[in-house]
Order: structure tokens, then C-alpha cells, then sequence
């Protein structure tokens, strides 16, 4: 029995040196992609990494002094719309659930410009408290002589494009109110390359 369990125990060990080894060597080759992709993805996540900002906080007690402004209470906000619903109705018709809470999400964003760059104010209505931050803006290139140019393409336009469709949902059977009307913000962006006179490339959308 003894030498059974030796044995068993000389097996187990075998395949823990083996499965270190494959963890070992696939953690070496996967490396340069993890490094890759985490690099990758902190440019994607942190388009202004390496401008230059400068910010300061500004607590409950200064933003008061400037402002007049307290922290928000959300239960009491939630409580005034709560008596404007019911004023509205004639009726009280709702109440607040005391299991739920009330709370605030989310940040105030507000800005301004800045002779070289952008002023932001983060602002946490709920604690009263924000950061103000100044940003440097990049130098930018030389502005493209055509850039304030106005086109005239009618066959690709919004209009032409609800033209063309708006009779797609009769013809395939699908009632509905009224023809299909273009999202003005989602489209597709023509790109393409231009050379002047001075054998400049312009990259334009």
C-alpha cells in the first residue's frame, strides 16, 4: 500500500512540474500581446494622455463661499418631484418607496474655453465638491484651405436617402405611421485623400 501511495504521490507531482511549466511558458508567450493590448487600450480609454493639465479642488466650504451652492439632498429632490406630479395631477397619486432610496448618479460636466486650451469643472451635486481642470491644447497643423467649403451633393443627402426609402415599409408589408426619417447624427463618413498644387496631402472627411 505504501508503495502504491508513493507512487501516486510521485505521479501527482509529475504532472503539478509539468502544468507550472506550460503556465510558465504560455505566460511568456502571451506576454508581448497582454502588454500590447493593455497599452492599446489606455490610448483608447485616455485619448489626452500626455497633455499638459493643471487642477485644483475645490471643497464643499469654498464651493459654497463662491457659489451659494450646498449639497444637494436627493431624498428631498426626489420629494419635490413627487408633490409636482401630484400637483400636476390634482391628486395624490404617488408617493416615494421608503425601501428605495433616493440618490444621485453621475458628475456635472461644465466648460469654457481657454486662450490655449479648455477649462472643465467636474462638479458632485451631491457632496458639494468639485475639480477644476485646465487643458493644453495640442498644437494643431495647418487648417486646410477648403475646410469651411460648403458642398452641394444632393444624390447622397439625407433628403434623397428618406426619398429612396420611404416607401420600403408599404412594399414589404410593414404598417406604419409614417415613412422612414434619417438619423442626421448617425451616418456614414466619406474618407479620402487629397494633393494640392504643392504636392501636399490633406486627409479629408
Amino acid at each position: 500500500m505504501r508503495t502504491d501511495a508513493l507512487l501516486g504521490s510521485l505521479r501527482r507531482l509529475k504532472w503539478l512540474k509539468l502544468a507550472r511549466r506550460i503556465h510558465l511558458y504560455a505566460g511568456l508567450v502571451l506576454l508581448p500581446w497582454l502588454m500590447f493590448f493593455g497599452g492599446s487600450g489606455l490610448l483608447f480609454n485616455h485619448p489626452n494622455l500626455g497633455e499638459q493639465v493643471s487642477a485644483f479642488r475645490l471643497g464643499p466650504e469654498r464651493v459654497e463661499a463662491l457659489t451659494g451652492l450646498t449639497p444637494w439632498k436627493p431624498q428631498a429632490a426626489a420629494s419635490e418631484v413627487v408633490a409636482q406630479l401630484n400637483a400636476q395631477l390634482g391628486q395624490a397619486a404617488y408617493e416615494l418607496d421608503p425601501q428605495f432610496p433616493a440618490r444621485l448618479n453621475g458628475l456635472w460636466v461644465l466648460k469654457a474655453p481657454a486662450n490655449n486650451g479648455l477649462h472643465l469643472l467636474l462638479f458632485d451635486p451631491e457632496r458639494a465638491v468639485g475639480i477644476v481642470a485646465t487643458r493644453v491644447a495640442r498644437p494643431s497643423g495647418e487648417r486646410a484651405p477648403f475646410a469651411d467649403a460648403e458642398l452641394s451633393l444632393p444624390q447622397y443627402s439625407l433628403t434623397e436617402l428618406e426619398r429612396r426609402f420611404s416607401e420600403l415599409l408599404s412594399k414589404t408589408g410593414i404598417p406604419a405611421a409614417s415613412p422612414l426619417k434619417a438619423d442626421p447624427k448617425l451616418a456614414p463618413t466619406l474618407e479620402l485623400r487629397l494633393s494640392d498644387q504643392r504636392n501636399v496631402s490633406w486627409n479629408v472627411s
